[in-house]
């Protein structure tokens, strides 16, 4: 991608690996683009203010992060790692889905979503609010029924 663009990457969080990454940073030569602030408080600063999300994983439970990130109108760009980035990414417009381990794939995905800067419409988000998510609980909770209207205004 920096062949290509000037970008910045910042990787928040932190780990015991961290000490190879600082490493491989330094190693080459980026330690001007890329900047790895550690455990951040409030995490949605960082990404209200990015271009791009991009969630590189090998494997996920449900990406919390990918779905924090089109809330916060972040383009993203996901691999299609088992379980999760395929069932937020249901559509184009969401998102894009890429290869596991294709980082030409990959990189043509971040470029492609940094050119058109397009934020994701709400759809790709608001089924994961609480009252979304409530409303296909409520009815394995309450015997596999549908729920009744008044019962989701009381949950």
């Amino acid at each position: 991608v920096r062949h290509e663009r000037e970008v910045r990457l910042v990787i928040l969080g932190e780990g015991p690996r961290r000490p190879e990454l600082e490493a491989l940073r330094t190693g080459l030569g980026l330690d001007a683009v890329v900047d790895l602030p550690g455990f951040v408080d409030n995490p949605f600063a960082c990404l209200a203010s990015a271009d791009l999300f991009v969630l590189s994983s090998l494997w996920e439970g449900l990406p919390t992060v990918l779905v924090e990130a089109l809330c916060c109108g972040v383009p993203v760009v996901a691999t299609d790692c088992p379980s999760g980035p395929s069932e937020i990414l249901t559509h184009p417009e969401f998102g894009a889905l890429v290869p596991m381990s294709d980082p030409d794939t990959l990189a043509d995905a971040i470029l492609t979503a940094l050119e058109e800067a397009k934020p994701p419409p709400a759809e790709s988000w608001m089924r994961f609010e609480r009252e979304s998510v409530v409303r296909q609980y409520l009815p394995v909770l309450l015997g596999g029924g549908a729920a009744a209207p008044d019962e989701l205004a009381s949950a």
